[in-house]
């Protein structure tokens, strides 16, 4: 049996992840890892400065669920007065237009991708990962649809706990089968041989660099 009900690990720096820090996490047994102390001004919940990956791992294995976004952090304007992340190579798919100002208008921040190693330590914990769906889906990459669940906002977000601690063996199938995904698949070694080692290539020869295939 786990003691908490939701977990997270991270900054706060996007608004849906402040606005269910604020409203819904002192609703449950929750607990939220950060590292600045500034966090406390959002929530004086279970607060806890871990000191290594292995404190991380524990707090995450002691939670039925996960909240987890794959984003940045906050641009607050239109992404393209950020010249050097909308001409970087690596993020040159990420800025949609069209979707700024409706990111902008309901959020008042535009999402950029960014793959976070929480989203791998919440499964491999066996923890149900639930994921801020945002319009770059950047999980679906890595995990298949049966293997998390989404939500949209605060709302979407709450209902979704209910449900969850109201039928946890509706859910638990979900974490079993995203922990056997990261075991499987997503090794150190898989992660670089087969993600991080083909986008320094790819941006290398962007460049005219060559890199040692070794």
């Amino acid at each position: 049996d786990r003691r908490f009900d939701i977990g997270y690990a991270g900054s706060a720096s996007i608004p849906p992840v402040v606005n269910i820090i604020k409203h819904t996490f002192p609703r449950y047994r929750s607990f939220w890892i950060f590292h600045k102390k500034s966090g406390q001004k959002i929530w004086r919940g279970v607060n806890t400065n871990v000191r290594n990956i292995k404190d991380k791992l524990a707090h995450l294995a002691d939670t039925r669920i996960a909240m987890v976004h794959n984003t940045l952090g906050p641009i607050l304007q239109n992404p393209h007065s950020y010249p050097y992340l909308v001409n970087h190579t690596a993020l040159d798919v990420a800025f949609n237009e069209s979707l700024a100002q409706y990111y902008l208008s309901t959020w008042e921040f535009y999402p950029v991708p960014q793959i976070k190693a929480r989203m791998f330590e919440s499964a491999l914990a066996g923890a149900l990962i639930v994921v801020w769906r945002d319009h770059h889906r950047l999980i679906e990459r890595f995990f298949a649809l049966d293997e998390f669940v989404y939500f949209d906002n605060e709302a979407d977000f709450q209902r979704l706990v209910d449900d969850i601690l109201a039928h946890p063996e509706q859910y638990e199938p979900i974490a079993k089968r995203a922990y056997e995904r990261v075991v499987k698949d997503w090794s150190s070694e898989k992660m670089l041989d087969t993600v991080i080692m083909p986008a320094v290539r790819e941006v290398a020869t962007k460049h005219g660099i060559v890199v040692d295939p070794n």
